[in-house]
């Protein structure tokens, strides 16, 4: 259920301002800034069953390197610890993956996490249409960092390797 997930309630609350600041945009021409910080992209993932319904864990592709390469240096891996949902943790190590299976439930819920995240930052974006301010208003997505997901045996954003830092940044501004 969406009321028992933290970015719900942000979305409802950001929906909220951008109403009030539109409505003070169109009577009296004044800018706004509004930034909104979803949490979904950190674990715990948590997701409403619909957005994991948009994946067949079974067709998730699993890492292309899911230990640490032979000529990388073992200073690159960190332990970072592989969290079920019920809060076991499954063992692995530079040489040691965890199981496909494992692989694929951690990419399922991170997928369905992230796709949780683009149904509350469309919301937004139809909340700017649905007020008329969005010809007139500059929006910028980003990302903090990425996540690894297997790749090169590592699970989180702990590294120096590509998966990590290479994050996007959109930018929509009137009239480009």
């Amino acid at each position: 259920r969406d009321e028992v997930i933290a970015d719900y309630d942000l979305r409802l609350a950001a929906l909220d301002y951008l109403r009030f600041a539109a409505g003070v945009r169109k009577t009296t021409s004044r800018p706004f800034f509004l930034m909104v910080g979803f949490f979904g992209a950190h674990l715990p993932w948590v997701a409403p069953q619909r957005m994991y319904d948009l994946y067949n864990a079974a067709d998730l592709a699993v890492p292309t390197h899911p230990t640490l390469g032979p000529s990388q240096p073992l200073i690159s891996w960190t332990l970072q610890p592989v969290l079920l949902g019920d809060g076991t943790e499954v063992a692995h190590s530079p040489t040691e993956p965890v199981p496909v299976w494992v692989n694929r439930d951690q990419r399922h819920a991170y997928y369905a996490a992230m796709s949780y995240v683009d149904e509350h930052i469309g919301a937004l974006l139809q909340a700017l249409r649905d007020e008329s301010v969005e010809s007139s208003t500059i929006v910028a997505a980003h990302s903090d960092h990425g996540y690894h997901l297997g790749e090169h045996g590592l699970w989180h954003k702990a590294s120096n390797f590509e998966n990590a830092v290479r994050v996007p940044l959109v930018i929509k501004a009137p009239g480009k």
